[in-house]
């Protein structure tokens, strides 16, 4: 589920490559990118605050859950940007990237109970995703600025990190995904979030640990 950490896509603007993207575009992007690493560099600020004033693992998900949820779910427009040509990221890819995480949040820890939101893995989990998206974001600002032609190289530093840091947030974040999913489907066999059962309105019926259980593997 953490693909976004590994650097398989590109997400320069543009279809082809040796054409300049307009500047609407190029603003767009450049925008989207900076309000996302500002999204994500306020996500890890509450999560370093909360430590910093003494609070546990306990509280984590107080502190920093709903900033997560909406940022990571702002992600979702990645795809209307892949579907519509904005960047040359294969949509697929995309999307089983990006609504990866957004089921972590949504499907996961905002329903999978204390056993996944009073963990040390969910710290984890908003620490190695935070600091991959504020490497990923700059570094996709600054390639829209360069596929533009506004600006020339992007910083060594930068462009190393984006190929470098997913050596090691990549298996920490897989490692907090998966621990996540292992502590919380107790809780959601119990609970059973998002499930419809028969009879009601639409005469139709949704389990949602059986569809969970489907979707792992991928």
């Amino acid at each position: 589920h953490y693909g976004r950490g590994f650097p398989t896509t590109t997400m320069a603007p543009g279809a082809a490559a040796d054409k300049k993207p307009s500047a609407a575009v190029t603003l767009y992007l450049v925008a989207f990118n900076a309000l996302s690493t500002a999204g994500w560099a306020y996500v890890l600020f509450l999560l370093v605050q909360h430590f910093a004033s003494g609070q546990s693992v306990d509280t984590v998900y107080k502190s920093c859950m709903w900033p997560l949820i909406a940022v990571q779910t702002v992600a979702i427009l990645e795809l209307v940007h892949s579907l519509v040509g904005l960047v040359r990221s294969p949509f697929l890819t995309a999307f089983l990237q990006v609504l990866s995480r957004v089921w972590i949040v949504w499907g996961l820890v905002l329903v999978g109970g204390p056993a996944v939101q009073q963990t040390v893995f969910l710290t984890g989990l908003i620490t190695a995703w935070s600091l991959a998206e504020l490497v990923r974001y700059p570094y996709y600002a600054l390639a829209a600025l360069k596929s533009a032609g506004m600006i020339g190289e992007l910083p060594f530093v930068l462009t190393w990190l984006r190929y470098s840091a997913f050596l090691i947030l990549y298996p920490s974040g897989v490692f907090c995904e998966w621990s996540l999913v292992y502590l919380g489907l107790p809780y959601l066999v119990e609970t059973r979030p998002y499930t419809i059962d028969m009879p009601n309105t639409f005469n139709m019926t949704f389990d949602y640990y059986s569809v969970l259980l489907c979707a792992l593997p991928l």
